[in-house]
């Protein structure tokens, strides 16, 4: 069978002069996805990517830092030559396994429009005096807190030099 033809018989629609996919259905993917239905780890993902998008717009260049398992999952690298390790997260927390590595986190505030990029340990002694997280399960058990939706005034407060506006 020709290969024209097959593509019919399954429902493929290729021009068959440029081997590309038909306009039509191309269109049809042109389509945002829906976040909350992806996957943890297509969040993820999702999340890494596009703070590598956020951070090229103040100067940085990024790469995945496959060497920094459980630490960094970027090194991104400012226009001034000055390099960082970070990690992309949802939101705003601090976790145990990063403290004293010199990680920075890069997570979304309350909307799309706002990221924040802050040094994970200096933010992490500046909210234990303000608040009682480290007194929760969830970081004595867990060894993480992350601050949910939507995010407290006092929170983004403390962020605000580290806010990345798009």
């Amino acid at each position: 069978m020709k290969e024209e033809d097959y593509n019919k018989l399954v429902g493929k629609m290729v021009d068959p002069v440029r081997s590309r996919i038909h306009p039509k259905i191309f269109a049809k993917m042109l389509q945002k996805i829906d976040y909350n239905g992806l996957s943890k780890a297509d969040q993820q993902s999702f999340n890494r990517i596009k703070a590598m998008g956020v951070l090229v717009e103040f100067g940085f260049t990024s790469q995945l830092a496959i060497s920094h398992p459980g630490k960094a999952d970027l090194i991104i690298t400012h226009k001034n030559g000055e390099e960082f390790d970070v990690r992309s997260r949802t939101r705003p927390g601090f976790w145990k396994q990063h403290l004293g590595h010199e990680v920075f986190i890069c997570c979304r505030g309350n909307d799309d429009k706002t990221w924040y990029l802050y040094p994970h340990d200096e933010v992490y002694r500046e909210a234990r005096k303000s608040s009682n997280f480290a007194e929760t399960a969830a970081w004595k058990d867990g060894g993480s807190y992350h601050f949910p939706p939507p995010i407290s005034s006092w929170v983004i407060e403390m962020l605000k030099p580290y806010k990345l506006a798009l």
